[in-house]
């Protein structure tokens, strides 16, 4: 029996580079190559294709592979970049098709999207977005006593386009929002100034198709902070160890339900495919407000997804044979 080939695409150029190669290697780890074969593609720094230590073009490798499991992680893997390349070559891919992956890694257009959608017991926080030009045009200073007229502080402070809490940054003053907008939009480009809310970070992961459910919400997993505000990329690097989450989540029964909507309805209307984390803050009263939606989170050892669904009882190889099989088929 001739098997199916998949291809597993990692690496990339984005400050996510190492955790794109831990999350491709625990997926080469786990497929069943009884069943397939496994076809290893590395992508460097500067986005050059690899296949056994020789450069490839995309679309000769990709017309000899059944489908790719995308395991590129920030920007170029997960902004439409690579699925513009794989929509080229018509091989079947996992993650959200192009447009819809340009959609829901850019933080103002996702939340601009879900502002429109009016989910139900979904909350949107006040946001406030700058780029380099308004920088430019307006001064750190001046853009800072907009926000300040807009929301109140604390705020919390994001680039755009990018993941793994990579430049995220809580300031409590004006003088100190000014330093940070300098300093953010120099190095990214474009940010968003969100207004901070207290209370419980939880993270979700949902996949399709699984356990007779269109799209399967595992129980939320609890972000602990311990003495840190927020949950930067070095604590996501640790990710889920002991001193950093509790699963699951210590929340009500409705709480629970609510979450599992409003969820489902976001990897909807974001475009989310095959299997995505979702990001969340439960303010004290608790209304329920989005962080942000990882379309391709992290898959290595420790990444929060995989220990989710390994504390319900769906262990990593049969979650991989699952996205395989559903990538395959439709």
């Amino acid at each position: 029996m001739l098997k199916r080939s998949v291809a597993v695409l990692r690496g990339g150029p984005s400050l996510e580079y190492d955790m794109s190669l831990i999350s491709g290697q625990a997926v080469i780890d786990a497929i069943d190559e009884s069943k397939y074969s496994i076809v290893d593609i590395f992508v460097d720094k500067e986005a050059a294709w690899y296949h056994k230590g020789l450069p490839t073009n995309p679309a000769d490798i990709l017309s000899k592979v059944d489908m790719v499991f995308n395991c590129l992680h920030g920007t170029y893997g997960e902004d439409g970049q690579v699925q513009n390349i794989l929509e080229a070559s018509a091989v079947p891919f996992t993650g959200p098709k192009a447009f819809e992956a340009a959609i829901s890694f850019h933080k103002a257009l996702s939340l601009q999207e879900l502002s429109k959608a009016k989910i139900e017991n979904l909350k949107i926080q006040g946001q406030f977005f700058i780029n380099s030009i308004s920088l430019v045009d307006k001064g750190a200073l001046e853009l800072s006593d907009e926000v300040f007229q807009k929301m109140a502080p604390p705020y919390i402070l994001k680039p755009v386009k990018s993941g793994s809490s990579f430049g995220v940054v809580l300031v409590n003053t004006r003088d100190e929002l000014a330093n940070a907008i300098e300093k953010l939009v120099l190095e990214f480009e474009e940010i968003v100034v969100e207004e901070f809310i207290l209370g419980t970070e939880l993270t979700v992961s949902a996949v399709e198709q699984m356990r007779g459910e269109d799209i399967y919400v595992a129980p939320a997993l609890e972000i602990l902070k311990k003495d840190k505000k927020i949950f930067d990329a070095e604590a996501k690097y640790l990710e889920a160890s002991e001193e950093t989450v509790r699963m699951p989540a210590q929340i009500s029964s409705e709480l629970k339900d609510k979450l599992t909507q409003v969820s489902k309805d976001i990897f909807r209307r974001l475009g989310a495919r095959h299997y995505a984390r979702i990001d969340f803050i439960v303010a004290r009263d608790k209304d329920i407000y989005f962080l942000e939606l990882n379309a391709l989170p992290g898959l290595g050892p420790n990444s929060l997804l995989p220990k989710t669904l390994e504390a319900v009882g769906i262990d990593f190889p049969q979650f991989v044979e699952h996205i395989i099989n559903i990538t395959l088929e439709n």
